[in-house]
């Protein structure tokens, strides 16, 4: 059964359930931190890879996949970071409805 089935049926359960929601919201907040930082972690990593094949390796198929490597990490970054701020976006549009219901 779902939490919110039956949630304008039982108004005295109403301060745990917004307990919950805010619970619920910060989880999700924390999660979308760790995963940006997943994001980070990963494009670093290519990114330094790329650099290092770039740097010590002397030739040209080194010097593309690594040049390769830095575009990734860099593109890994950026994707990581708008997700971020989607889900930053969401969760807070989510919340601002929330609190408008419960008023």
């Amino acid at each position: 059964m779902l939490p919110y089935y039956g949630m304008n049926k039982i108004p005295e359960h109403s301060d745990r359930l917004r307990l919950n929601d805010q619970l619920s919201i910060e989880r999700t907040n924390l999660s979308n931190e760790r995963t940006f930082l997943a994001y980070t972690r990963t494009a670093l990593t290519f990114a330094a890879a790329g650099g290092s094949l770039a740097y010590v390796v002397d030739s040209l198929a080194a010097m593309v996949f690594g040049w390769a490597g830095i575009a990734i990490g860099i593109g890994t970054f950026l994707f990581g970071l708008i997700r971020l701020r989607q889900i930053n976006r969401l969760v807070k549009h989510m919340a601002d409805e929330e609190d408008e219901d419960g008023d």
